[in-house]
Protein backbone atom coordinates (compact mmCIF):
# COMPACT_ATOMS: atom_id res chain seq x y z
CA UNK A 1 0.00 0.00 0.00
CA UNK A 2 1.09 3.68 -0.83
CA UNK A 3 1.51 4.77 2.49
CA UNK A 4 3.40 1.96 3.90
CA UNK A 5 5.59 2.44 1.32
CA UNK A 6 5.86 5.85 2.21
CA UNK A 7 6.95 4.87 6.13
CA UNK A 8 10.71 3.76 5.24
CA UNK A 9 11.16 7.40 3.47
CA UNK A 10 9.54 8.60 5.63
CA UNK A 11 11.89 7.08 8.60
CA UNK A 12 14.99 8.38 5.69
CA UNK A 13 14.06 12.16 5.81
CA UNK A 14 12.37 12.85 9.15
CA UNK A 15 13.89 10.71 12.20
CA UNK A 16 16.97 11.82 13.64
CA UNK A 17 20.23 10.11 12.23
CA UNK A 18 23.29 9.51 15.38
CA UNK A 19 21.61 12.69 17.21
CA UNK A 20 19.93 11.79 20.79
CA UNK A 21 17.43 14.73 20.14
CA UNK A 22 14.21 13.68 18.22
CA UNK A 23 11.65 16.20 17.41
CA UNK A 24 7.78 16.99 16.54
CA UNK A 25 6.30 15.29 19.22
CA UNK A 26 7.64 13.13 22.37
CA UNK A 27 10.98 12.49 22.25
CA UNK A 28 13.36 10.04 24.67
CA UNK A 29 15.24 11.15 27.57
CA UNK A 30 18.66 12.70 27.61
CA UNK A 31 20.67 9.67 29.23
CA UNK A 32 20.50 7.27 26.03
CA UNK A 33 22.75 7.67 23.36
CA UNK A 34 20.48 6.90 20.61
CA UNK A 35 16.46 7.50 20.10
CA UNK A 36 14.26 4.65 19.36
CA UNK A 37 16.09 0.67 20.55
CA UNK A 38 13.77 -0.33 17.36
CA UNK A 39 14.78 2.06 14.57
CA UNK A 40 17.30 -0.14 13.60
CA UNK A 41 16.10 -3.56 12.99
CA UNK A 42 11.99 -1.57 11.52
CA UNK A 43 14.08 0.81 8.92
CA UNK A 44 15.78 -2.35 7.58
CA UNK A 45 12.50 -4.46 7.69
CA UNK A 46 11.16 -1.49 5.73
CA UNK A 47 13.98 -0.93 3.56
CA UNK A 48 13.86 -4.83 2.31
CA UNK A 49 10.19 -4.70 1.49
CA UNK A 50 10.34 -2.09 -0.69
CA UNK A 51 13.49 -2.94 -1.78
CA UNK A 52 14.56 0.75 -1.18
CA UNK A 53 18.53 0.88 -1.40
CA UNK A 54 18.65 4.73 0.74
CA UNK A 55 16.18 3.26 3.44
CA UNK A 56 19.01 0.58 3.64
CA UNK A 57 21.60 2.84 3.86
CA UNK A 58 19.79 4.67 6.95
CA UNK A 59 19.27 1.62 8.88
CA UNK A 60 23.12 0.46 7.94
CA UNK A 61 24.31 3.91 9.71
CA UNK A 62 22.08 4.35 12.83
CA UNK A 63 22.91 3.80 16.39
CA UNK A 64 20.93 1.05 17.31
CA UNK A 65 20.47 -0.62 20.94
CA UNK A 66 22.67 -3.79 21.09
CA UNK A 67 19.94 -5.69 22.62
CA UNK A 68 17.79 -5.61 19.24
CA UNK A 69 20.54 -6.83 17.33
CA UNK A 70 18.83 -10.31 17.96
CA UNK A 71 15.50 -9.12 15.81
CA UNK A 72 17.97 -8.85 12.61
CA UNK A 73 16.69 -11.66 11.73
CA UNK A 74 13.34 -10.23 10.15
CA UNK A 75 14.44 -7.95 7.94
CA UNK A 76 18.33 -9.43 7.13
CA UNK A 77 18.60 -9.11 3.00
CA UNK A 78 21.24 -8.67 0.16
CA UNK A 79 19.68 -5.77 -0.86
CA UNK A 80 22.95 -3.63 -0.72
CA UNK A 81 22.97 0.13 1.07
CA UNK A 82 23.16 3.33 -1.12
CA UNK A 83 24.21 7.07 0.28
CA UNK A 84 21.05 9.39 -0.25
CA UNK A 85 23.42 11.75 -2.93
CA UNK A 86 21.10 11.80 -5.87
CA UNK A 87 18.03 11.80 -4.70
CA UNK A 88 15.90 15.07 -3.37
CA UNK A 89 17.86 16.88 -0.44
CA UNK A 90 14.54 18.03 0.70
CA UNK A 91 10.93 16.55 1.32
CA UNK A 92 7.50 17.41 2.69
CA UNK A 93 5.51 14.84 3.97
CA UNK A 94 1.99 16.54 4.23
CA UNK A 95 0.00 13.68 5.60
CA UNK A 96 1.82 14.18 9.22
CA UNK A 97 2.96 17.91 7.98
CA UNK A 98 6.71 17.67 8.51
CA UNK A 99 9.41 18.69 6.43
CA UNK A 100 13.49 18.15 5.89
CA UNK A 101 15.88 19.84 3.96
CA UNK A 102 19.77 19.05 3.80
CA UNK A 103 22.27 20.89 2.53
CA UNK A 104 24.14 17.24 2.03
CA UNK A 105 21.83 14.73 3.09
CA UNK A 106 24.61 12.02 3.18
CA UNK A 107 27.65 14.07 5.34
CA UNK A 108 26.53 14.05 8.97
CA UNK A 109 27.84 17.09 9.71
CA UNK A 110 26.05 19.43 7.27
CA UNK A 111 23.21 21.79 7.72
CA UNK A 112 19.27 20.49 7.87
CA UNK A 113 16.06 22.36 8.95
CA UNK A 114 13.18 19.93 10.46
CA UNK A 115 9.70 22.27 10.29
CA UNK A 116 6.57 20.60 11.52
CA UNK A 117 3.06 22.52 10.93
CA UNK A 118 0.56 19.09 11.01
CA UNK A 119 -3.22 18.41 10.85
CA UNK A 120 -2.73 16.71 13.74
CA UNK A 121 -1.95 19.51 16.22
CA UNK A 122 -0.92 18.48 19.48
CA UNK A 123 -2.84 15.28 19.77
CA UNK A 124 -1.62 11.89 21.46
CA UNK A 125 2.35 12.30 21.51
CA UNK A 126 2.30 14.98 19.38
CA UNK A 127 2.80 18.67 20.75
CA UNK A 128 1.57 22.36 20.93
CA UNK A 129 4.32 23.15 18.24
CA UNK A 130 2.92 23.82 14.67
CA UNK A 131 5.23 25.69 12.67
CA UNK A 132 8.15 25.32 15.03
CA UNK A 133 11.60 24.15 13.61
CA UNK A 134 14.95 22.54 14.59
CA UNK A 135 18.51 23.21 13.07
CA UNK A 136 21.31 21.23 13.13
CA UNK A 137 24.88 22.09 11.82
CA UNK A 138 27.98 21.01 11.71
CA UNK A 139 27.03 17.64 14.33
CA UNK A 140 25.31 19.74 16.87
CA UNK A 141 21.78 21.40 17.23
CA UNK A 142 21.78 25.14 17.16
CA UNK A 143 18.06 25.32 17.40
CA UNK A 144 16.75 22.46 19.64
CA UNK A 145 13.16 20.82 20.68
CA UNK A 146 13.44 20.83 24.62
CA UNK A 147 10.37 18.63 24.73
CA UNK A 148 11.91 15.59 26.26
CA UNK A 149 10.33 14.14 28.94
CA UNK A 150 10.95 12.31 31.78
CA UNK A 151 7.92 10.00 32.15
CA UNK A 152 4.74 10.40 29.80
CA UNK A 153 2.12 12.14 32.04
CA UNK A 154 4.02 13.51 34.85
CA UNK A 155 4.05 16.78 35.64
CA UNK A 156 6.69 18.06 33.76
CA UNK A 157 5.26 16.19 30.26
CA UNK A 158 2.26 17.62 30.91
CA UNK A 159 3.04 21.33 31.99
CA UNK A 160 5.98 21.97 29.84
CA UNK A 161 7.55 19.16 27.49
CA UNK A 162 3.93 19.56 25.44
CA UNK A 163 2.98 22.81 25.41
CA UNK A 164 4.00 25.92 22.74
CA UNK A 165 7.03 27.52 24.92
CA UNK A 166 9.72 24.39 24.67
CA UNK A 167 9.82 24.47 20.83
CA UNK A 168 11.21 27.19 18.29
CA UNK A 169 8.07 28.36 17.10
CA UNK A 170 5.93 31.90 17.95
CA UNK A 171 3.53 32.54 20.58
CA UNK A 172 0.47 35.15 20.24
CA UNK A 173 0.30 37.75 22.93
CA UNK A 174 2.19 35.57 25.16
CA UNK A 175 0.23 32.27 24.93
CA UNK A 176 0.98 29.03 22.82
CA UNK A 177 -1.32 26.85 21.28
CA UNK A 178 -3.97 24.36 23.10
CA UNK A 179 -2.14 21.32 24.50
CA UNK A 180 -3.06 17.92 23.57
CA UNK A 181 -5.48 18.79 21.62
CA UNK A 182 -6.40 17.96 18.06
CA UNK A 183 -7.26 21.13 17.27
CA UNK A 184 -4.76 23.57 17.49
CA UNK A 185 -4.10 22.34 14.09
CA UNK A 186 -1.26 23.74 11.19
CA UNK A 187 -0.87 23.01 7.46
CA UNK A 188 2.36 23.56 5.23
CA UNK A 189 0.89 25.67 2.90
CA UNK A 190 3.67 25.82 0.15
CA UNK A 191 6.80 23.89 -0.65
CA UNK A 192 9.38 24.07 -3.28
CA UNK A 193 12.24 22.40 -3.45
CA UNK A 194 15.74 23.24 -5.79
CA UNK A 195 19.20 21.81 -6.15
CA UNK A 196 20.36 25.25 -4.79
CA UNK A 197 17.28 26.12 -2.29
CA UNK A 198 14.50 25.24 -0.41
CA UNK A 199 11.72 27.31 0.63
CA UNK A 200 8.30 26.21 1.97
CA UNK A 201 5.45 27.94 4.79
CA UNK A 202 3.20 26.93 7.19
Amino acid sequence: RPNIRNSGSFWLYSMSLNYWFHHGGDIYSLQWPWGNSADGYISNLMASMNQDPYVQWWSDTIFADPHHIPFEYLSSTELQPKPPVDIAQARRFPDTGQLSAFDRFYDHQSDRIFFRSSQWGGHSHAHADQNSFVIHSGGEIMAADVGYYTYYGDEYHLNWTVTTFPHNTMLVNGEGQIPQSIDSKGEIVSFFNTPHYTFFSG
